[in-house]
């Protein structure tokens, strides 16, 4: 049998409304409380010392990375090795440095000139200097000349009162004749070493590097520039 549409219509409402009206179905007006999903039950970070579930956020709200110095301190600097292990409170010690107190240079940076005079007297640039009680080794290379050979040229050193110097000279080239501390000089510019070791007392004050013609004689003898002193401290 057939149904007209208004027929149909009425059916279908009365068929709604009576399902409605059933027990357990939800009602239309039925709300959803928030209770149906509850909190999440909580989720901790790796290494958090919370127990499991007590996060009331996904991420805790307290959360920081903290750095701890470890038990055995962090390594000290190998000339500097005064802090105990474990004193450490940076990454890197606060009091580092790079130094090179160890290595001295003094170059000499103009030619210096002695005539007819064989009495000692100091080198203007050429001279170390000391703290109280160091030790060090060092090598002082000159560069020399005079107009002809009669002069010749000697060397000495002066230390602190209380401080002792060992040194030996060397000639760079075969043509310098050597007398201990005495070195003919020649028209052509010559260079010699003086190498040795300077222990000094409890005076500070410096190693000085003398020198002057062997004879008395009327022309220029000279020292050049480039001459230097390299020296390394052994305490």
């Amino acid at each position: 049998m057939g149904m007209t549409l208004e027929e149909l219509e009425a059916f279908v409402k009365k068929a709604f409304d009576g399902l409605t009206q059933l027990p357990g179905l939800a009602k239309t007006h039925h709300p959803h409380a928030s209770t149906s999903f509850g909190a999440v039950g909580g989720s901790i970070d790796i290494g958090d010392s919370a127990a499991n579930g007590a996060a009331t956020t996904a991420s805790r709200s307290d959360h920081g990375h903290a750095f701890t110095a470890p038990a055995t301190g962090y390594p000290v600097d190998v000339t500097f090795a005064v802090e105990a292990d474990g004193t450490a409170t940076t990454p890197a010690r606060s009091d580092h440095k790079h130094t090179l107190g160890g290595i001295k240079v003094v170059l000499k940076t103009s030619n210096e000139t002695r005539n007819n005079t064989s009495v000692y007297a100091n080198d203007a640039t050429l001279k170390l200097p000391l703290l109280a009680n160091e030790i060090w080794r060092f090598n002082c290379w000159i560069k020399f000349d005079s107009p002809t050979t009669a002069p010749g040229i000697k060397f000495q050193f002066t230390v602190p009162a209380g401080g002792a110097v060992f040194w030996n000279i060397d000639p760079v080239d075969a043509s310098v004749t050597l007398t201990e501390a005495l070195v003919a000089a020649t028209v052509t510019a010559r260079a010699v070493e003086l190498k040795g070791v300077v222990t000094n007392g409890a005076n500070a004050g410096d190693l000085q590097l003398q020198w002057a013609q062997q004879v008395d004689t009327v022309e220029d003898t000279r020292v050049f520039a480039d001459s230097h002193i390299l020296a390394f401290k052994l305490n």
